[in-house]
This record gives C-alpha cells, structure tokens and sequence, in this order.
C-alpha cells in the first residue's frame, strides 16, 4: 500500500498512479493530501479531487492497482473536517487507512472518539497504535479493525514502543509496514527483523530474569504471516493474494537461498523459540503447516 500523503496537486496524484500502473505490481494507492492538508490541527478538507483519481484510473476492483482513502484522522486533523473527510470516504466505497495513537497525540484517544462517531469499521487500517489505551485496542479488535506496525520508524521518531505484543493481547494480528522508505529504506525484511527483536526485548523485559523465559510468544512464522496474508488484509486483498491458496493468484516471491545473506538455511521461518526452550518447532512456514 501507497500511502501517499505527498499529493500537493492533480498531476502529483497522476504521476504517482501512473508509476504503480507501471510498475507492474499489484499495489494499492492511497490518496493522501500534500503539505497544505498537513498543518496540524488542519483545517483543510481531504482535496475531492480524488473523485476524478478514482473515475480515471479505477474503473474495477479486480485491478492490480486498486484505490484507497488515507486519512488524516482526528489526532491530525479538526473533529469537523474528520467527519467531512469521512463522508468522501462513504462517497468512495473504498478502503481507508488512518495513523493513529503515534505519539503523545496517541494519548488523546482518538480510537473512542472514532468509535463514538461510526467510523470504526472492517475496512478500516489503523497505523502505528503505540500509545493508544489498551481499551482502545479492545475496540478496533471489536470492530474487526487491521493494525499495521511500523517498528523501525515508530523507534526511532518517538512513537513510542511497538504495540506488537499489545495488540495480539488484544486479539489482533497485525501487519508491517515501513513509514517512511525515505528514512528507513523499503526492506520488508528489515521490518520484520525490527518487529520481533524489539517485541522479544519488550517481553525479555518484562521477566523477572531476562532471557529465561519458558517460551517465546512471538515466533519468526507468526512475523512472516504478518508480512503476508496479515498485511493483504489490511489492504483488502486477502481473498486474492497473502498465501498459497487454491483459487488465489498467482502474486509469488521467490527467494535465493544460496546468497551468503540466506546462509546457512535449515528451516525457512528459522526455530520458534530459543535453545533455551524444549521442543521448539521444527513445521516450516507454509500455510497448510506441512
């Protein structure tokens, strides 16, 4: 997913749906705003020109790049022009991603004030999540509400740590993402890598000994299933792509396992816990567990 908030005019949203088109790949735009929709409280309404975006280029679902609404969301934007901006959302019919709870603006729950007003729904992605309450949680899992990490940029910029742990606490799986390549490069393997080291420091921390707890929570399987079908979800598109599936396409990375990065390579999704542990798992990581 684009979440492409560097939309200043018309011809910026053009020339960014044009370069996913090209490209090749299956990929989701989500129409942001430029620097004029960024001036925090904002008072700028969401440009309605992604009205014409989405009759121009996204005449069909079944396309490999599909539309999305990126809000701003009320931790960035005034309550009135929120709700404005979600009234487009409905006027689209398309999925929506919001950052929320990055931060100390985390604190001002904004997930309740979203539920408060209807806007909770299964077609919506929170980003971030950090120092949103646990309660807040409970609620985007009630709602059947996606959460995307972001745990290489969300510990470097003063998000707060990683939610990972909190939100399988509170029944949700989340996916990855980056925000922003600019800053941290685009590498899913990095975010992947970033996401377990710092949820297993997190839960390493909470131990009255470190390091010797029974079993790890967390596992390499459960970090790629959130880099794959967990981040299709979040983009919609779990019925299509995310895992080998009978009657999904065929969108399929493959991976060199004889570069010196890829070795020694035993098990693809590497042991579920630390030698500490007895009986670590030995299953590889497809998804029928075979």
């Amino acid at each position: 997913m684009d979440w492409s908030h560097n939309v200043d005019t018309p011809e910026h949203a053009d020339a960014a749906v044009d370069a996913l088109m090209s490209s090749g790949s299956r990929a989701v735009f989500a129409h942001g705003g430029g620097a004029r929709m960024w001036q925090c409280p904002s008072t700028v309404p969401h440009d309605r020109d992604v009205l014409r975006v989405q009759g121009r280029y996204f005449s069909s679902d079944d396309q490999l790049v599909t539309l999305a609404f990126a809000a701003r969301g009320p931790q960035f934007a005034t309550h009135d022009v929120t709700i404005q901006d979600w009234k487009l959302v409905r006027e689209l019919g398309v999925p929506v991603t919001v950052h929320a709870g990055d931060g100390e603006w985390g604190r001002s729950r904004p997930i309740e004030w979203m539920r408060d007003h209807g806007m909770l729904a299964e077609d919506l992605t929170v980003v971030h999540a950090n120092t949103l309450a646990d309660d807040e949680l409970r609620m985007l899992a009630d709602a059947g509400v996606a959460v995307s990490v972001s745990a290489d940029v969300e510990s470097q910029m003063g998000h707060g740590w990683p939610a990972t742990g909190r939100l399988l606490d509170a029944g949700i799986r989340p996916s990855l993402s980056i925000d922003v390549c600019s800053s941290n490069g685009g590498s899913m393997f990095n975010a992947m890598k970033t996401t377990i080291s710092m949820q297993r420091a997190i839960d390493n921390a909470a131990e009255e000994r470190p390091g010797e707890q029974e079993r790890l929570r967390l596992r390499c399987r459960d970090v790629i299933e959130f880099a794959t079908i967990e981040g299709a979800r979040a983009a919609g598109l779990d019925h299509k792509v995310g895992s080998i599936t009978a009657g999904k396409e065929a969108d399929i990375i493959l991976i060199r396992a004889d570069s010196l990065a890829m070795t020694p390579l035993n098990n693809p999704a590497a042991p579920s816990c630390t030698p500490h542990t007895p009986g670590w798992s030995t299953r590889s990581w497809w998804p029928d567990g075979s």
